[in-house]
């Protein structure tokens, strides 16, 4: 297996158990692609202006890890089964509020512009199972749409928690782009917050900084590798 896309959760329970532990799931890549696949043009960085932009916010961006070219697609866990999730780039970063004070684990992705609609099913019911492990009764998950890009959110009602407080992917059609924001609680002695609401405030900010960063009407120029 391969842990490109993983969150070092030790010591770390939260009480939606398979919601916040388990539901780690959502990150999980296959390493199963074949060796043929490592011919896979990467001349072109069609997310390093995503990046760029990103960086350019209000978070320190203090780690960026580039997706091995010939993992081409990661699996999904539904409520029916297994799915494959196309996977043609991608980058795991990580944004703290301080030095050494990790706040968001993100994984941009960047799916076959051919699969994304089948990609965007796929990753609904993944955010789908994982919401309704804790809804009695079963409820379809509350998708919102911010300019051009698709909101999932979830999330925790409380900091007195561990793991992340709000896993929130993105979706962007016009890109086919994936965006995953894992958002972590932080030492109170250390935090950039020590109240739900102040947690909230700097959550809805990266959010909109993300959705900024994505949509359509942003003035993107693919990177070219020398």
């Amino acid at each position: 297996m391969h842990f490109f896309y993983s969150i070092d959760m030790n010591k770390q329970r939260s009480t939606y158990g398979v919601l916040f532990g388990l539901s780690l799931l959502l990150v999980t890549l296959s390493n199963s692609a074949k060796a043929e696949q490592t011919h896979l043009n990467r001349s072109t960085d069609t997310l390093a202006p995503i990046l760029t932009c990103i960086a350019q916010g209000n978070l320190q961006l203090a780690k960026t890890n580039r997706l091995p070219a010939h993992i081409q697609f990661r699996q999904v866990m539904t409520t029916e089964g297994n799915r494959k999730v196309s996977t043609l780039d991608g980058y795991k970063l990580i944004l703290e509020t301080a030095p050494n004070v990790m706040f968001v684990d993100l994984k941009l992705e960047q799916s076959d512009a051919k699969l994304f609609s089948e990609d965007r099913v796929a990753i609904i019911a993944q955010m789908q199972k994982v919401y309704q492990s804790k809804m009695t009764p079963a409820k379809p998950i509350p998708i919102r749409k911010h300019h051009d890009i698709e909101i999932i959110a979830l999330d925790q009602s409380s900091l007195e928690v561990n793991g992340p407080l709000s896993i929130y992917t993105l979706l962007s059609e016009s890109r086919a782009v994936i965006a995953t924001a894992y958002m972590m609680n932080q030492p109170a002695e250390l935090g950039a917050f020590k109240t739900m609401r102040e947690y909230e405030v700097l959550r809805d900010q990266f959010i909109d900084d993300l959705v900024g960063c994505l949509k359509a009407d942003q003035t993107v120029t693919a990177t070219t590798q020398e």
